[in-house]
C-alpha cells in the first residue's frame, strides 16, 4: 500500500509540473487613441502623441515581455464600430536605432529574439499579405545574460471610415525583454 501511494503521489507530482506545451503570457494592452485628430493629419504623420497604451501615453509606455511571453496588439479604443483599423507595417529598432529585421519565412528577428506569431483563430498565412492585420502578436524568444533587451517599434496603422481611407501614421511605442 505504501509503495501505492508513492507511485500515486509521483504521478500527481509530474503530472501538475510544467512542461514547454504551457500556453505562453499574453501582454495584451489597452490601446486607446484620439481617431478625430489622427484622421486631419497627413498621411506618414507620427500619431503616437494621440495614443495610450494603459492609459499612459505611447511615447513613454514599454511592453515587458519575459521568456516565451507575447505581446498582442489589437483593435484600439477610440474607434467607431464602422471603422476599419489595419496594422499596416511594424518595423522593430534595437537600442543604436538599427532595424532588427524579421525574416519572411520563419518570422524570426535577425538578432533571434523575437518572433511574430499568428494570433489565435486567424489563418496561419495571417501576415502573408491576403489580410488586414488588425490584430498582431510578437514573442520573446531569447533573453540575454547580460541585462534587459530593449526595443522600440514604429507601427504604421491605416484607419478606413466611411469608405476613406486615412493614413498611414506612425505611432512608436518600445518593448523589454527581461533577462
Amino acid at each position: 500500500m505504501k509503495k501505492l501511494s508513492i507511485l500515486l503521489f509521483s504521478a500527481i507530482l509530474f503530472s501538475c509540473s510544467s512542461s514547454d506545451s504551457e500556453t505562453p503570457l499574453i501582454e495584451a494592452p489597452n490601446i486607446t487613441f484620439d481617431v478625430n485628430a489622427a484622421i486631419l493629419l497627413a498621411p506618414g504623420s507620427d500619431i503616437t502623441s494621440l495614443v495610450t497604451f494603459n492609459g499612459q501615453p505611447a511615447a513613454t509606455y514599454t511592453s515587458t515581455l519575459e521568456l516565451n511571453s507575447i505581446l498582442s496588439v489589437g483593435r484600439p479604443g477610440g474607434l467607431l464600430a464602422s471603422d476599419e483599423f489595419i496594422y499596416d507595417n511594424v518595423v522593430f529598432k534595437d537600442n543604436n536605432g538599427e532595424e532588427v529585421i524579421i525574416d519572411e519565412n520563419t518570422l524570426i528577428s535577425s538578432d533571434g529574439n523575437l518572433k511574430i506569431t499568428v494570433p489565435a483563430g486567424k489563418p496561419a498565412d495571417y501576415y502573408d499579405g491576403n489580410y488586414d492585420i488588425d490584430v498582431f502578436n510578437v514573442q520573446a524568444i531569447k533573453t540575454s545574460s547580460t541585462g534587459d533587451i530593449d526595443y522600440k517599434y514604429d507601427l504604421y496603422v491605416i484607419i478606413k471610415r466611411n469608405g476613406t481611407e486615412y493614413g498611414p501614421f506612425l505611432i512608436d511605442p518600445k518593448i523589454k525583454i527581461r533577462s
